[in-house]
């Protein structure tokens, strides 16, 4: 197979795929916000596995073996909570807690540093505001904010040391790639999906943030904006995915000032 249609098939073509068919199909049935709920973290599996390849292990022994049990942790506590979405939310926050030290549990036993705490303790806080936050958020465009926000962490995470978190996020932005374009269409003033749908994905947007910075070591200011990119989902407003446009500008153009050429995680 062509080295360019590797590259593009799991992390592009084949969520963008998917993302068509969950769109027509939740136009086309009657229980929408059912199938939406199911399908929207459940169509980026596919190239989660592709790209990592099937669990062999449990407990997972690398970082990136745990996102799949982390999504399906999160959907599962989002599907079964649908009328208690206060639980759910808090629920998804004490999942980012845990999953944030155990994913730099390895590097905390190496290097203790203040700033080291200092960034795990800011993403969390962030984080948490934004899960919290995201169900009364009034954006007419989620999907395009965290689809622009991943994409946009694809790129600063592929140029800034990481060819495979890079794809991971790419496919996360696809997975949302038809829903972001209807928000287009629509003038910035309609969405097809609602936020509380979206909360498992925003977990796998920070996750995979702390990855690349803990692992493939993105600078700390693109890290920093790519943090805050998804917080216009909490926000009210037409024009709020403006605000993850100029994050995502902003971190990748400091990304190209001082990255190096190396792709080693």
């Amino acid at each position: 197979m062509d080295i360019n249609l590797q590259l593009i098939l799991p992390s592009l073509l084949l969520p963008l795929a998917l993302s068509a068919l969950l769109f027509t199909l939740s136009q086309v049935a009657n229980k929408r916000l059912t199938i939406l709920l199911w399908g929207l973290p459940l169509i980026w599996l596919p190239s989660c596995f592709w790209l990592t390849g099937l669990p062999d292990q449990l407990p997972p022994q690398e970082a990136k073996d745990w996102l799949w049990i982390i999504l399906l942790i999160s959907f599962l506590f989002n599907i079964s909570l649908t009328t208690r979405k206060r639980v759910s939310t808090y629920l998804q926050i004490v999942l980012l807690a845990i999953y944030t030290v155990v994913l730099a549990w390895p590097v905390l036993g190496i290097n203790t540093t203040f700033q080291v705490f200092s960034e795990l303790i800011i993403l969390i806080l962030v984080g948490s505001t934004i899960l919290k936050y995201a169900d009364s958020g009034k954006t007419s465009t989620p999907a395009l904010i965290l689809s622009i926000s991943s994409g946009g962490m694809g790129l600063v995470v592929a140029l800034g040391g990481s060819l495979l978190v890079g794809q991971l996020s790419g496919a996360l932005a696809s997975t949302l790639g038809i829903f972001a374009l209807y928000e287009l269409y629509k003038r910035l003033n309609k969405s097809a999906i609602q936020n509380e749908q979206l909360k498992p994905l925003i977990l796998i947007y920070f996750v995979l943030l702390i990855i690349a910075r803990i692992y493939a070591e993105i600078p700390l200011t693109s890290a920093f904006l790519l943090l805050v990119s998804p917080a216009a989902i909490a926000m009210r407003g037409r024009y709020s995915a403006f605000i993850s446009v100029i994050s995502v500008g902003l971190s990748l153009a400091w990304v190209l000032m001082t990255a190096d050429a190396s792709s080693y995680y």
